[in-house]
């Protein structure tokens, strides 16, 4: 039986399994979605980690144009089309600049986190 006021140990075993969980979710790479509606893209600086997704979806009527500054090549994406860079090692400092609709934007590429062991 535990005391009055006592914290149960089961209950510090799951903040601390749970606490793993989310750091090891926070490692992986991500998948980041834009949506590109008749005003442009919704979101347009990113800071993302080496090994993450940025996927630009159109999703209004019309053809939308994604430009990217170091390519100088234009990307149309018809109604409904997606476009996805996925960034590496390489990149990590760069500090790219694309236009979307007609608005400039940046992607900041940074090194992942590397996993560390607990110490006790």
């Amino acid at each position: 039986m535990n005391k009055k006021g006592a914290i149960n140990p089961l209950l510090i075993i799951l903040i601390i399994v749970l606490l793993l969980y989310y750091a090891d979710i926070k490692s992986q790479p991500q998948n980041v979605i834009v949506n590109i509606n008749s005003d442009g893209c919704e979101q347009l600086d990113f800071t993302v980690k080496s090994g993450d997704t940025i996927t630009w979806v159109n999703q209004h009527g019309n053809t939308a144009l994604l430009e990217f500054g170091e390519i100088n090549r234009p990307f149309p994406l018809g109604p409904g089309a997606k476009y996805s860079i996925t960034f590496n090692d390489n990149d990590i400092g760069e500090h790219l600049r694309y236009n979307c609709e007609r608005k400039t934007g940046f992607i900041t590429v940074v090194a992942k986190q590397k996993k560390t062991s607990p110490h006790y």
